[in-house]
């Protein structure tokens, strides 16, 4: 009968009484002609509750749906229609909810939790699992869904697992979310993002600097792009053709190997859809940002074999203080699969972006004491004069091939190659001198051009020994680059008796030395071997360890290529987790891990330079202990974590002329907590929050004024909340926004000039129609709606953006 409760189900000859929960069965319509897994059905199920979904689906495809009772609560699915076999309709209607399926019989279907032994267990020794299916836009992500994402993609060699299972603070932001606050930028992006503190906009470079738990994060330092690492690039990039962001706090060394201890950002692109996709977006960024964005998805074929993503982009214009910004975006990904077990999908880029007028590079003063207020400049207009330009444009290509071997055995590759070309005539960060004159140098530059390169392959196997479970995992990764630097003209400088005179002096003359053909400068070589098992004990612990042997290699290089400095310095970095899930919404973990961090070259490209560019410094080993707790709470997934990182103390000076000398000496701690909140408050009411506070100081090193000291840059405390409420009155009109605050920091390592906090707000609306049946989404957001002046601090002093206004509509045919 349908819907009905039954104490116990014998499917195959396997009896789930040892579950000790009730389990749901729906059997279909007795009027419904019966449909065969290898036949397709036109089904059409809604958006809706998971358990509805189920129902529905059985109904129309005459499937009897076995799963325990509370496996669905509170999960929700983005439906599914269309004309599809009933394995194609059940993978769909599951996709985004974690679950996974399995027929037992031809038209029995048992959806279970691939994350539970109680439900693996439980598995008939026949089964036909269905691989699961990742659908963008629909199920975890959406704003049906409170913009909760479930399952990570962060976690390296583990693969894919749910956030509530793994023993790291994770915090993701989805495409639906981006779209939603229009965001253009990894500045808006990260601004609501509780766990990350901006120090560098986008626009003082083309890609940001960022600080998670008080230690930076950069693209050149380092990021994931589809689960590969990619250890340099100059460009932040779009957010358009993004999937979600995942910002993995704390080290992740045996996950991606050497460096970025403070934390790693996962950008994860959109990915081919199963079913028919057609979405134009037209707005405006802010300023005469105009954009124009189309993403396209579906099928290639009938049999399901072929599927792709394709994204185009262009944003021309001023921003809110008159830089001219464009942008030219195309994307695309190709799915194949092969057979039922072996998967090969295919992606290729191109980003071409042109800055007009130098913005967001920054100000720096030369004497101790108070800076001067934010609000005694313009911020309406760059702190730098409208002469320079930037060109960045980069091309990519990756491959990735998952490929079940047997029911216990997957093989995962992946490969990525990255080209990218730089071309600027900039000037630096303006520098206040002590006798109150003005001063900024500027340099052009020709290239230089950089091939980047990463990559992984993994190989996992499950067995069980004694009744406990494992996957074991072994593979490698690496990520590397070769940059080619080209002679370029000499820099120039000027000083100028006020601040106006040198904002509206005429373009600095250069040394008419022509550049050279490029040479290689710059090689570097992240590869990492690890080997770890992820051991089940019981339905409620479970235990991950493993480790890393890291291997770093650089070499800097002269114009006639011989090796300048170099160092190839390699070790083993362990991680161990237990994970300890007293009921199946609720986990309590804690987590040692080690990571090889490399001193790495002094930038060569630094805005502002370093005054030791191209220096190698050593490698160290930083250290992190965490514990944590994550749970969900009705509609809404909560995180809380402890931790104390120890690491080398990394530190820049800034000079009078404006340069900066990049500095290693001693250790540095740092403690904190942290905690967020995302999802579905009320029906009505969604929030996305959290904040941290940290306490990080040097504890080593030979210059004892620097001795207890704060790390430059670190703020204490930050902190988030953005959130929409959808009116009961009007259900298709929501009120959007959000507040931020960053508080105070240091600007130099002697903690002698200090930068004020600072709170920005957001406002806005969206409203959901449909045009002659075509839904149609339209978006206004206020940015900084009260108009604070603040600064950035990134050792220079970057100005925060004015007031202002931007709006997007999408249709959705």
């Amino acid at each position: 009968m349908a819907g009905s409760r039954i104490a116990k189900v014998a499917l195959a000859g396997v009896s789930l009484a040892s579950i000790n929960t009730t389990l749901h069965a729906q059997t279909a319509d007795p009027q419904t002609a019966a449909v065969q897994s290898a036949g397709t059905v036109n089904v059409s199920v809604p958006a809706g509750s998971l358990e509805s979904g189920l129902l529905g689906l059985g109904r129309q495809t005459n499937l009897r749906m076995v799963y325990r009772s509370n496996l669905t609560a509170g999960k929700r699915t983005a439906g599914v229609s269309g004309q599809m076999t009933p394995p194609q309709a059940v993978r769909q209607l599951l996709a985004g909810t974690g679950l996974s399926a399995a027929f037992t019989t031809a038209n029995t279907v048992q959806v279970y939790d691939p994350s539970a032994p109680v439900d693996v267990g439980a598995l008939p020794s026949g089964a036909i699992p269905l691989p699961t299916i990742s659908v963008t836009g629909q199920g975890e992500g959406t704003a049906e869904h409170g913009y909760r994402v479930e399952t990570a993609k962060t976690t390296g060699p583990w693969g894919n697992k749910p956030i509530l299972d793994t023993p790291y603070s994770i915090n993701a932001t989805s495409s639906e979310l981006m779209q939603n606050r229009i965001v253009g930028s990894n500045d808006e992006l990260f601004k609501f993002n509780p766990m990350v503190q901006l120090t560098r906009p986008t626009s003082a470079f083309g890609a940001p600097t960022v600080m998670i738990r008080g230690l930076d994060q950069t693209t050149a330092s380092g990021f994931v792009l589809d689960g590969v690492p990619v250890r340099y690039s100059w460009l932040g990039g779009g957010m358009e053709d993004m999937e979600r962001i995942e910002v993995l706090s704390g080290l992740s060394g045996f996950l991606y190997g050497a460096n970025n201890v403070g934390g790693m950002v996962n950008y994860v692109t959109k990915r081919p859809t199963v079913t028919p996709l057609f979405n134009f977006t037209v707005g405006n960024y802010g300023g005469s940002q105009y954009f124009e964005h189309l993403d396209l998805g579906g099928p290639l074929d009938k049999e399901g074999k072929f599927a792709y993503r394709f994204n185009a982009l262009y944003q021309d214009g001023n921003d809110a203080i008159g830089v001219g910004q464009r942008r030219a975006n195309f994307s695309g990904a190709v799915d194949w699969n092969v057979t039922d077990s072996l998967k090969v999908s295919i992606t290729a880029a191109h980003d071409d972006y042109r800055r007009t007028g130098t913005g967001g590079v920054g100000i720096s003063f030369s004497t101790p004491g108070p800076i001067p207020s934010a609000k005694d400049f313009d911020n309406t207009r760059p702190l730098t004069p409208n002469w320079g330009f930037n060109y960045l444009k980069q091309d990519r290509v990756g491959a990735n091939v998952q490929w079940d071997i047997d029911d216990e055995t997957t093989l995962r590759a992946a490969a990525l190659y990255l080209k990218e070309t730089r071309f600027s005539s900039s000037p630096q960060p303006m520098g206040v001198l002590a006798n109150g004159t003005y001063s900024f140098q500027a340099f052009r530059v020709f290239g230089p051009e950089s091939n980047i390169n990463g990559g992984y392959l993994y190989v996992d196997r499950k067995f069980d020994t004694f009744g406990i479970r494992h996957k074991v995992t072994f593979g490698t990764n690496f990520s590397g680059y070769d940059q080619y630097t080209f002679q370029n003209p000499p820099g120039a400088s000027g000083t100028f008796p006020t601040l106006a005179a040198a904002l509206n002096s005429a373009p600095l003359v250069f040394n008419s030395v022509y550049p050279f053909p490029g040479h290689r400068a710059v090689n570097f070589k992240n590869t990492n071997i690890v080997l770890g098992d992820d051991i089940t004990l019981n339905r409620y612990f479970s235990i991950l360890v493993g480790a890393n042997r890291a291997t770093i290699e650089t070499y800097n290089y002269n114009t006639t290529g011989a090796t300048t400095a170099a160092y190839d310095k390699s070790a083993v970095t362990p991680s161990a987790s237990l994970i300890f899930k007293p009921t199946s919404n609720v986990s309590l973990y804690g987590t040692y891990i080690e990571s090889l961090e490399s001193g790495g070259t002094v930038s060569l490209t630094n805005i502002p330079p370093y005054t030791n560019a191209g220096a190698v410094l050593p490698a160290t080993i930083s250290k992190q202990v965490e514990v944590g707790a994550k749970a969900n709470v009705g509609g809404v997934f909560l995180t809380l974590a402890a931790f104390q990182i120890d690491k080398a103390n990394l530190y820049d000076t800034a000079n009078p002329d404006g340069t900066l000398t990049r500095n290693q000496d001693g250790r540095q701690i740092h403690k904190g907590i942290e905690l967020t909140a995302t999802g579905k408050v009320t029906d009505d009411l969604t929030i996305m929050g959290g904040g941290y506070y940290l306490d990080p100081e040097v504890t080593k090193t030979n210059n004892a004024a620097l001795l207890g000291k704060e790390p430059q840059r670190v703020s204490r405390w930050r902190g988030s909340l953005w959130g929409e409420y959808r009116l009961p009155f009007l259900k298709t009109l929501f009120l959007t926004g959000g507040v931020s605050y960053v508080g105070s920091s240091y600007v130099d390592a002697l903690n002698t000039i200090l930068v004020p906090s600072y709170t920005v707000g957001d406002v806005g609306l969206r409203y959901e129609t449909a045009v002659n049946g075509t839904p149609v989404v339209m978006r206004l957001n206020v940015q900084n709606v009260a108009d604070n002046h603040y600064w950035v601090n990134g050792s220079v002093l970057y100005q925060g953006l004015p007031r202002t206004y931007s709006f997007s509509a999408t249709a959705k045919f």
